[in-house]
């Protein structure tokens, strides 16, 4: 296992330079963020989208998440955003109970929502969006997942199905907003990002935290098909999994027969060199480990059937993977 101490300015300890311009955008844009209260929504919640749309519409974000994405200062009316690079949108709500507990639920959710905004963008500018009337929005919701009989509440629009409950917006007319100096540097980040070749998503979910431990370790991010997140110099792959939390999430879906969960768990992993773990403060790791990707493969498979959750998870803490993986 390798054990790399790091100090709190990790920009000083890198080994490497390929992010160094878009980690310092990220930090200048987290450290702005911060002053509003709002970093970690942002940065680690999957939230940036979020942010952009709510600059563009006047808005602000919602303190908390859970309910309204943002909210109209003007008018005091809270919203569902919806934001993403493609032009369909993911409503989830979680595993599926009876059609009575769902549709309490979905009515529950939307009785304190003046409706929901879809937006697309590209390099953190926004293209299109509609707006789509809450009621019209809930009633297609409560029938379509009550006709679907999946175990997750999920339903999934494209703006061409979506601007049936509403409209298409144009721009509203530009107002000084808090988040004005906040908003270049995302877009720079963006632009960044798309020039080196990182996926569209990668500051969605919490991903920068990728970029940050690359830059840290030398590696280049990567949308390997094999599952891994980063690539070495010699071609050699690597798993993360960056917290702010000290917590680290392996999930392998639902449970399924012991020769098949060894079967998935030896293939993925026999193709890892190795799997980290790291600890994220704000923009900057402050600690990681390492063990071999068969190391934890064999781990997992063991964990597991010993087990008997019907979900495929197994969380560490640093300090529980230090004691494992010595």
């Amino acid at each position: 296992m390798d054990f790399i101490p790091l100090a709190i300015d990790s920009a000083d300890h890198s080994n490497g330079s390929m992010y160094s311009h878009l980690v310092q955008l990220m930090r200048e844009a987290y450290a702005e963020c911060k002053a509003l209260g709002i970093a970690e929504d942002v940065f680690s919640k999957g939230g940036i989208g979020e942010f952009i749309l709510a600059h563009h519409l006047n808005h602000e974000l919602v303190d908390g998440g859970g309910g309204a994405d943002g909210i109209d200062p003007a008018t005091g009316n809270r919203y569902e955003y919806k934001v993403s690079t493609q032009t369909s949108f993911h409503f989830g709500f979680g595993p599926r109970k009876t059609d009575r507990q769902n549709e309490k639920l979905l009515r529950r959710k939307f009785s304190e929502l003046s409706g929901a905004f879809l937006a697309q963008h590209h390099l953190g500018l926004i293209q299109r969006v509609v707006f789509c009337e809450p009621e019209l929005l809930l009633e297609n919701l409560i029938e379509s997942l009550k006709a679907s009989k999946a175990g997750l509440l999920t339903k999934r629009y494209s703006f061409d199905q979506a601007i049936r409950f509403g409209r298409e917006i144009e721009p509203p007319t530009r107002n000084s907003h808090p988040y004005d100096a906040s908003i270049p540097k995302v877009r720079l980040m963006f632009q960044l990002a798309h020039e080196q070749g990182l996926r569209a998503t990668i500051f969605s979910k919490g991903g920068q935290g990728e970029v940050l431990l690359a830059q840290h370790l030398g590696h280049a991010v990567t949308l390997h098909p094999g599952g891994a997140d980063a690539e070495d110099a010699s071609g050699g792959l690597h798993e993360y999994k960056i917290s702010a939390t000290n917590q680290f999430n392996f999930n392998h879906g639902a449970r399924r027969s012991p020769r098949a969960l060894e079967k998935l768990l030896h293939e993925k992993f026999q193709k890892i060199d190795r799997v980290w773990v790291a600890a994220r403060q704000e923009m900057d790791i402050i600690d990681c480990e390492s063990c071999t990707g068969p190391e934890m493969g064999n781990y997992l498979i063991s964990h597991f059937n010993g087990t008997k959750g019907k979900q495929l998870t197994k969380n560490f803490s640093m300090q529980e993977f230090r004691r494992i993986f010595k």
